[in-house]
Parts: structure tokens; sequence; C-alpha cells
């Protein structure tokens, strides 16, 4: 027999589920045309058939209102993993120490103000990039010589 734990667990489960499949039947209608990223990152048509699409790719983020927004997801994603790639090699496995507030963490963020991507030092753990943390201050400038334009063109210019 279950206990109460157990089910109040499933409960909430099922009710986040529930959630997320209202959110998706409201976001397309059915045989409504939209844009999907597919397993090898190209742009693709279909028609919306939720019990067809809402497991496989509508959680995946991968379906899309607009060609154009599947196209800059697309980019999106291979410029993150190229980036994971090369971070990833300079850092040489090294991950950031959370508890050690000595030790430097470096990152990159756009500065409004100066209008380009730049470096910045953290020590402790109140900040969340989505590029992740390099050991060294050059590897992050590094990055932004490789990366920065792109950077800027599909997360700051496009979004801003």
């Amino acid at each position: 027999m279950e206990t109460i734990e157990t089910l109040k667990n499933k409960q909430e489960k099922l009710n986040m589920k529930i959630e997320l499949l209202e959110y998706a039947e409201s976001t397309f209608q059915e045989g409504e045309v939209f844009w999907f990223v597919d397993a090898y990152g190209n742009n693709q048509q279909a028609r919306w058939d939720k019990s067809a699409w809402i497991d496989s790719c509508f959680y995946q983020g991968h379906i899309f209102h607009t060609e154009q927004e599947a196209i800059l997801e697309a980019k999106k994603r291979r410029l993150m993993h190229l980036f994971r790639i090369f971070r990833d090699k300079c850092n040489d496995r090294w991950k950031p120490d959370w508890k050690d507030f000595k030790q430097d963490k470096y990152y990159l963020f756009c500065s409004i103000v100066e209008n380009r991507i730049k470096v910045d030092c953290v020590t402790l753990g109140d900040y969340f990039y989505n590029f992740g943390y390099f050991k060294n201050e050059e590897d992050a400038e590094r990055a932004i010589e490789l990366f920065g334009d792109e950077i800027k063109e599909l997360f700051v210019d496009y979004e801003g």
C-alpha cells in the first residue's frame, strides 16, 4: 500500500502535467501550422495534432509559431553547443567551487553602457549565467573574440 506522502507526490506531478497540457492546448489549435527544429537542427513545418506533438516536441522546446523563431532557436543551440565545447576544453575538467570564495570564476556579460560583451569575475555563487564560467580570464576574453558577435546578435540585439 502506498503512503500518503507517495500519493501526494504523484498528485503534485499529475497536477503539473495537467497544467502543462492545458498550456500546450491553449498555445496551438488543432490543425494550426507551426514550425519545429528537428533532430538534425533543420527547421520543418507541420500541422498541430496534440496527440502527436505534445510529448515529443512541445515539452522539448522544439515548436514555434513562426519560421523565424525556429531559425533563431536552431542558431542559438548551435552557438551554445560550440561555446560549451570551447569552454570545457579551456577549463580542462575544472568546475567552479562555490564554497571557495577566494576562487575566481570568470563569466561573460553584456554591458549596456558600452554596448559590448565583457568579462567579469565572481567569487560567490550569487549569479547564474547561461554561458557558464571560465577558470582563466584569458580564456573568457578569447571566447568573446570567437563568439562575441554571434552572442550579441542572437541573445542581445535580437531580444533587446
